[in-house]
């Protein structure tokens, strides 16, 4: 008898238990939603919960999102209870979307896009987001535009402490376009990753973040395009107070209208920004100010931006093109002390760049840039572009103008290809190893052209 009384007041003690945390949970998780959603701050998008309804296992809940115009409702049913070890909460939100907004395709349509989410007690969230593929039409004003939709999957991970976010998505495929015509939009594995850490010391985002997109494709009968095997890196790393940021995007093609490029890539740094100052004008800037305000607050900023002795490098731009290949790379470094009110640009400023390119597509560069200067003129003096007198004209520029690159010296022949060196140190410039101070109004005025 004393056995049976003692399991049962131990069941009815876990019973009430289970009971509590529940309630404890539903409690947490009501305070935490609602204060998310009341801290939450962006200059185009605006938040608010509409009602909140707490049960002892589950509660529901209703948010609104509102972004340039359009109105969003989240549905959320969130159970709090019980659940595993260490979980606070499992949330599952769909999107109220009218029918005849453009977002019901994706947001409220047989494919909707779906968020299950998981909370836990140290802080740490899980989010997977869902869509079906679905195809249909969408309403427009030039008639309705047919879809086919390959679904999405995406996943984001947030830790607490220290502070990271870790993600990916994966959308196979999205066709638009008119019903009846040759226009429209292919896009196909588009794919995304994302892994950062917040640094305590800057509050500053560091990380990698990976797009890859295997093709990109837009029919129109006049001007079609086409990408293929796009990967863009982007990452920003910390060195003790120095910031780091680097670019680099490779294309395996991209073609337009007549014009085709083959493997390109560009990489760009920004290197040894201070770190604080960096996120301090991070924290300052708001993309709803004028443009005159972003300067201004820029230019408040750049003394302390430029303590560490920042340097932009393009370390390297390439590209084949049928007309040959180019490669060009360039380094500016700042050597000064962030006072911008004395400013020397002659010892403050190094510069290096190099360039070389097949010398047929610098003629074909050199060909567009001079029909584009005698094509502005003959505008202006109602001269018939197809005569003749201005093909004569346009071939004896173009000529000349090469001529006069290979005699000044500003571009040097080797073998098939041209080249060009430049060089900014301590006041003086150099093109191709020769002093070019005297040629420096010149140099200027041929790149301002």
């Amino acid at each position: 008898m004393n056995m049976l009384r003692r399991l049962t007041i131990a069941a009815m003690f876990i019973g009430a238990l289970a009971i509590a945390s529940c309630w404890y949970a539903g409690q947490r998780i009501e305070d935490g939603f609602t204060a998310q959603l009341a801290h939450f701050q962006h200059p185009h998008l605006q938040a608010s919960l509409l009602d909140y309804r707490r049960g002892l296992l589950r509660s529901e809940a209703r948010s609104q999102w509102q972004y340039q115009g359009q109105t969003l409702t989240l549905q959320h049913r969130i159970q709090h209870g019980p659940l595993p070890l260490g979980n606070l909460a499992r949330i599952h939100s769909q999107f109220e979307v009218d029918p005849g907004q453009p977002l019901h395709v994706l947001l409220g349509s047989d494919s909707a896009l779906q968020i299950h989410s998981r909370v836990h007690l140290n802080g740490n969230q899980q989010h997977r987001f869902s869509s079906a593929p679905g195809q249909g039409l969408i309403d427009s004003r030039d008639g309705p535009i047919a879809y086919a939709w390959g679904g999405l999957q995406a996943e984001l991970h947030i830790q607490r402490g220290p502070r990271t976010i870790a993600g990916q998505l994966d959308m196979p495929s999205l066709q638009l376009g008119h019903k009846g015509d040759d226009e429209g939009l292919i896009l196909t594995g588009l794919q995304l990753q994302l892994d950062a850490q917040q640094q305590a010391q800057s509050q500053v985002w560091t990380g990698p973040l990976q797009l890859q997109l295997q093709t990109l494709r837009v029919d129109h009968p006049i001007e079609p395009a086409r990408l293929e095997g796009l990967s863009l890196h982007l990452e920003s790393s910390i060195d003790g107070e120095r910031l780091d940021i680097s670019h680099r995007l490779q294309l395996a093609q991209l073609s337009f209208e007549a014009s085709r490029l083959d493997d390109l890539q560009l990489d760009v740094r920004l290197g040894q920004l201070d770190a604080r100052a960096f996120a301090s004008l991070l924290k300052a800037l708001n993309p709803s100010q004028e443009a005159s305000q972003l300067q201004q607050q820029l230019l408040r900023s750049m003394p302390e931006l430029l303590v560490q002795q920042p340097y932009l490098a393009l370390q390297q731009l390439r590209f084949t093109h049928p007309q040959g290949s180019l490669q060009l790379s360039a380094r500016l470094d700042y050597q000064g002390n962030g006072n911008l009110m004395q400013f020397r640009p002659a010892q403050e400023l190094v510069f290096h760049a190099q360039l070389r390119a097949s010398a047929e597509l610098l003629k074909k560069m050199i060909a567009v840039q001079q029909q584009r200067e005698l094509s502005r003129l003959a505008e202006l003096v109602g001269w018939d572009q197809d005569s003749e007198d201005f093909q004569s004209l346009l071939d004896q520029s173009i000529h000349a103008q090469q001529q006069l690159l290979l005699q000044r010296g500003w571009l040097l022949e080797d073998g098939e290809d041209w080249l060009a060196e430049a060089r900014f140190t301590e006041g003086q410039l150099r093109i191709n190893g020769q002093p070019a101070n005297a040629l420096r109004g010149e140099v200027l005025k041929y790149l301002l052209r």
